[in-house]
């Protein structure tokens, strides 16, 4: 029995070349970080690390939704208003520009991840390389989107109503239902004036209000009614309340002796605006107890996240920034340009980075956040300069390189968006460790009491707890540090790890 001869041998050809064409056009379009991806979901643990360092994220963005003494929504003789809402970006509450970066990502995260979906979802069946075109047009709109709203709240930032609400505006206060002394709103600025003052009210309205006791009074004679939800705990992380070193009360029974008493010589306390709208709650209403002035824990912690992050990924991309731009021009023109920066490098190294963290901090005269995260960057840039001067004197005799130096290329050109790309991987592993010492650096220096005494730390929170032996307020910021690094440390590992060819499974 003989095979029928194919009367079109050519057209067998065609389709084999074609078949084969598309499969490697499907191969080829898996790029290299979409192979480090897979290469990194095969690490369960670095999964989970980076899943619960997401959650992290997520805390520190609502943070103020689980802590606030703003009501979500207040009803003042008939009349409601939003406080929570109304301050969101308002610079006199939230005295800390992270503060008002984060509140802004409350909305923005939602939006972006509408817009992700709006641009990914349609193509999720198209070939890979439309796929990731459209990840990164997404990712990089919502970069966009970010930066544009917080430049434009940093440059013109939104007229805010803090932290008198509307009826207090119009001469309205409010009462106590339990018999008790009423409270009122007090405007931070108008309260230390001799006479009534004026709001100005997003801006377009402005009204004349009575002194605090004028209102007082009004209250009391009129007797008038109010109504306001909180959020599940109603304390901010700098109010005091009346209870100093109080016990936590999520278990229930107390598990701490209270701390000692009100120190004179500590700062003055700060009142809630609305506290006497707070209803409290034997559950939630200090959940991890409060500290030695009366500034509740759990708010405290909550916001702390939001400076130990931070301050990690800030300091961390100002000394990989140093650090890629001297080991590029080092690498790249060798010569007495390399001579020069390694010997700087090595200058640098000799001195140890924490002492010299600790001294530059010491002549801060007000210490903030941004010094911190400026003394860590500037000082330990070293690494990554060290790793991308390897690389570039690695790649610099490749034949890319050479073909782009052969068609007249600038060198900048050559340097940044051809060699650099390919010497980011090791530079990505070092900035995820860094990360994880950024953080621990700052609860050192702020343990020490040279950090910034405003921000809710954690490291500011364990020095009080050993200062004032509250045993719980030394293990929650200790855990806390402890978890984050080692998170950090554990998608760093698996990272490094999906980089390595070796090590590829």
């Amino acid at each position: 029995m003989h095979a029928t001869p194919n009367p079109n041998p050519d057209a067998d050809t065609e389709m084999l070349t074609r078949s084969v064409i598309v499969d490697i056009d499907e191969d080829d379009t898996l790029g290299y970080w979409s192979i480090v991806w897979e290469q990194f979901r095969k690490y369960r643990v670095s999964i989970f690390a980076l899943y619960l360092v997401i959650f992290l994220l997520l805390v520190a963005v609502y943070a103020p939704v689980f802590a606030s003494d703003l009501p979500f929504e207040m009803t003042l003789d008939g009349v409601s208003s939003t406080p929570w809402l109304d301050n969101l970006f308002n610079g006199t509450y939230y005295e800390n520009t992270v503060d008002i970066f984060f509140n802004s990502l409350i909305g923005l995260i939602p939006l972006c991840a509408a817009i992700y979906g709006a641009i990914v979802l349609p193509v999720a069946r198209s070939r890979r390389a439309v796929r990731a075109r459209r990840r990164r047009n997404a990712v990089l709109l919502c970069l966009s989107l970010i930066v544009a709203v917080n430049t434009w709240l940093l440059v013109d930032p939104l007229p805010s109503v803090w932290p008198v609400p509307i009826t207090q505006a119009l001469g309205v206060t409010l009462t106590d239902t339990d018999g008790k002394a009423p409270g009122v709103a007090v405007d931070f600025d108008t309260s230390m004036r001799p006479s009534g003052g004026t709001l100005r009210l997003m801006g377009w309205f402005e009204f004349e209000f009575p002194l605090p006791q004028e209102a007082l009074e009004k209250a009391k004679r009129e007797g008038l009614s109010h109504s306001a939800s909180f959020p599940l705990v109603e304390h901010s992380f700098r109010g005091t309340s009346q209870s100093i070193g109080a016990a936590p009360t999520l278990f229930g029974a107390p598990l701490l002796s209270a701390l000692s008493a009100h120190d004179p010589t500590l700062p003055r306390e700060v009142r809630a605006p609305f506290q006497s709208l707070q209803k409290g709650s034997d559950l939630f209403e200090h959940p991890l107890g409060t500290d030695n002035i009366g500034r509740d824990v759990f708010a405290r912690m909550v916001f702390g996240t939001r400076v130990a992050l931070t301050i990690g990924v800030l300091a961390v991309g100002i000394y990989i920034t140093i650090g890629v731009i001297l080991g590029a021009f080092a690498g790249y023109f060798g010569g007495w340009v390399d001579l020069l920066i390694q010997r700087f490098i090595e200058i640098m190294m000799c001195f140890p980075s924490l002492f010299l963290i600790m001294t530059l901090a010491a002549f801060v005269e007000s210490p903030s956040i941004f010094h911190v995260m400026l003394i860590i960057g500037v000082t330990r840039w070293t690494t990554p300069a060290r790793l991308v001067r390897g690389e570039f004197l690695r790649l610099r005799n490749e034949e890319f390189v050479q073909a782009a130096k052969a068609l007249g290329l600038p060198e900048w050109r050559i340097i940044f968006k051809h060699i650099l790309p390919n010497a980011l991987g090791p530079v990505l592993v070092t900035a995820t460790f860094g990360v994880a010492s950024a953080i621990l650096i700052e609860s050192t220096i702020s343990f020490l009491g040279l950090g910034d005494p405003s921000a809710p730390t954690w490291g500011t929170i364990l020095n009080d707890g050993r200062v004032f032996r509250n045993n719980l307020m030394i293990l929650l910021p200790g855990l806390a540090i402890f978890v984050t690094v080692s998170l950090f440390n554990l998608m760093g590992e698996g990272l490094r790890d999906a980089l390595d060819p070796k090590m590829r499974r």
